[in-house]
This record gives C-alpha cells, sequence and structure tokens, in this order.
C-alpha cells in the first residue's frame, strides 16, 4: 500500500451500537480525522458543523469548485491519512476513486441492549417493531 494512499475506515452499524464512541475513538489519533456521519454534514445543500456553525474553520472550505470527492477534500484539508466515518453507505462509491482504500469495521451491539437503549429514548415504540427494526438494520450493513 502507498503510503500517499487515504485510508478511509468505515463504522457500518446500527443506531445505539457505540459507532459515535468508535469513531471518535478511532479519530481522536495523530495520523486520522473522525467525520461522524457524512449524511449529517450536508443540511441545506451546503456543509455544516453543530460545533462551530457557519464560521467552521474546516466545513466552510469544504465541497471546492474542484470537485474532489468528500474523502479527497477532507484529507487535503487536514492533512490526515486516515478518515473514519460512520454509516458511510451512500458514499461507498467512492471507495473507487484513484488513492482511496476502505477499510470496514461491522459494528453488532447485542439487540436486547440496542432495544433497552431505544425503548428509554422512544417509550412510545414497542419491543417487536425495535426488534425487526434492528434486526433488518443488521442484515444492511452486512
Amino acid at each position: 500500500m502507498p503510503t500517499s494512499s487515504i485510508v478511509v475506515i468505515h463504522i457500518m452499524s446500527t443506531s445505539y451500537s457505540g459507532s459515535t464512541w468508535v469513531n471518535c475513538l478511532l479519530g481522536g489519533h495523530s495520523e486520522s480525522f473522525s467525520i461522524g456521519e457524512l449524511k449529517n454534514i450536508q443540511r441545506m445543500g451546503r456543509p455544516f458543523c453543530d460545533l462551530h456553525g457557519d464560521d467552521c474553520p474546516l466545513w466552510t472550505r469544504f465541497d471546492h469548485p474542484d470537485h474532489k470527492t468528500p474523502f479527497h477534500q477532507l484529507h487535503l484539508f487536514t492533512n490526515k491519512r486516515y478518515l473514519v466515518v460512520n454509516n458511510s453507505r451512500k458514499f461507498i462509491h467512492y471507495q473507487q476513486e484513484p488513492g482511496i482504500e476502505s477499510r470496514f469495521i461491522h459494528l453488532i451491539r447485542d439487540g436486547r441492549a440496542v432495544a433497552a437503549s431505544r425503548l428509554r429514548k422512544l417509550p412510545k415504540v414497542t419491543m417487536g417493531h425495535v426488534a425487526r427494526q434492528w434486526a433488518h438494520n443488521v442484515r444492511r450493513s452486512q
């Protein structure tokens, strides 16, 4: 593997599985950058940062007119080789771009623990609904 390649680490998981924690843990390394969920970055057709808002020093430069892929742009802006992203199914086609290598972590938390977390936060849903949704999402991320 050439040292100049970008390595995108995709964390595939269901909700309430600990993917945010794993993303932050891996993104804390000096050679990596934690993206989180790419779908949450695009709001109203432009990048948005929950922490800095419109004054974000990174995301205000994102989506340059040179039309590089999001991963190439992030590598360019952060100077990090490893980019960690959660649930990036809609962005998988970028892994075929030259200079990008993808690695996948399929994170599965026990369905009972996921259901307990969801039922605490969403008391109006049923256990059956949560269990079916968990099973569907696990199959989809595989």
